[in-house]
């Protein structure tokens, strides 16, 4: 072959392999762009969704739209929150919390109504209340307690508390005032009755005892 025809081969040579190669940059430029476009859809309907789904739950707990009914709460005379007259008016801070009614059954127990959101209300007051005062009160009195975990119900209460001072001989007076007004706030969201507590190393929350009074 001369040299022309040797010329004329690899001109032809070189026309495919850029022929094929313009093939392959432009299939790379769609394949690319195509995914851009697939993680920009993707990602803006994730975040669309992830905003309705905020939007959602915000009206789902919106106490506007929640249906409201009045709940009856029975509990003993001595365990009331505030003293009731003998003709069963609510005192005003009973009715600030939400109370529409006291009744006195005979002489043992006091039933209360209450709207159910006003009840849920007065619950989460209260056992913020409970659980500060109770904090507070164990803190001043002894100097070992570091802090007090709980869980919704407060039948589980949890007194950490630094170990190498921890005296086991209070164990037995801290769980008796814990216990106290925990099961009062048990009564008033007519839950099961108890409580156990459990002393914990303030550290590494390792149980050191529990007690149940």
């Amino acid at each position: 072959m001369d040299n022309k025809g040797k010329f004329k081969k690899l001109t032809v040579i070189v026309m495919i392999i850029a022929v094929v190669i313009s093939i392959i940059s432009l299939a790379w430029v769609i394949i690319f762009k195509d995914a851009d476009e697939y993680e920009r859809t993707n990602r803006e309907f994730f975040e669309q969704t992830a905003a309705v789904g905020k939007h959602t739950q915000a009206v789902n707990n919106s106490t506007d739209s929640e249906e409201t009914y009045d709940i009856e709460i029975t509990v003993p005379v001595s365990f009331v929150l505030e003293n009731i007259n003998s003709d069963s008016r609510l005192t005003n801070e009973q009715k600030n919390m939400g109370f529409k009614s006291a009744t006195f059954d005979g002489e043992s127990s006091v039933t209360y109504v209450i709207s159910n959101t006003d009840h849920r209300k007065f619950l989460m007051n209260y056992r913020y209340e409970v659980v500060t005062e109770l904090e507070n009160s164990l803190k001043a009195d002894y100097s070992y307690v570091d802090q007090i975990d709980y869980n919704d119900s407060l039948s589980e209460i949890i007194v950490k508390v630094n170990s190498s001072a921890y005296r086991s001989a209070d164990a037995q007076s801290i769980a008796t005032a814990a216990s106290l007004p925990s099961m009062i706030y048990q009564l008033y969201a007519d839950a099961d009755v108890g409580c156990q507590v459990s002393f914990a190393d303030a550290q590494t929350s390792r149980v050191i005892e529990t007690v149940i009074p």
